[in-house]
């Protein structure tokens, strides 16, 4: 079988010219509060995007109660431990800023799954390189966290 150069040259604008699956991929956003009210609905939102990226602009108030919600901060890293949809942990290994009442999350990530231990999911956040995150964020589709 031979290949000819006419189908093939044929081909090429309509390849040149046909939108990239890229640049139709939208980010989902994470907007709002994260409180012990909203920690189930932010845990169940990492869970249902592993392996994919997520832009988040949050506020983190450390709860008063520490019924669902737990914050702590440790070498740098923000670590939520969150007791619904199911036990989990969720580490954000940059992006995130500390303010007079909390913390503030503003970056794009990266949800990995890092295992589970003593029955608790673990799930990390890395963060984009600035470049890759400022791309990312031309396209998002905000949902707002309750």
């Amino acid at each position: 079988m031979t290949i000819t150069r006419r189908p093939l040259l044929l081909a090429l604008p309509a390849l040149l010219l046909a939108p990239t699956s890229q640049a139709q991929t939208r980010v989902d956003e994470l907007r709002g509060r994260l409180t012990e009210d909203t920690a189930e609905s932010f845990g169940r939102f990492v869970a249902d995007h592993l392996d994919q990226v997520i832009s988040l602009r949050l506020a983190v108030a450390p709860p008063a109660r520490h019924d669902g919600l737990t914050v702590a901060e440790e070498d740098g890293r923000l670590r939520l431990d969150i007791s619904a949809p199911e036990k989990m942990q969720v580490t954000f290994f940059g992006g995130q800023a500390r303010q007079p009442r909390g913390f503030a999350v503003d970056s794009v990530y990266r949800v990995r799954n890092d295992g589970m231990q003593m029955g608790i999911l673990i799930y990390g956040l890395d963060p984009l390189p600035e470049a890759e995150a400022r791309q990312a964020r031309q396209s998002v589709r905000p949902i707002v966290l309750g």
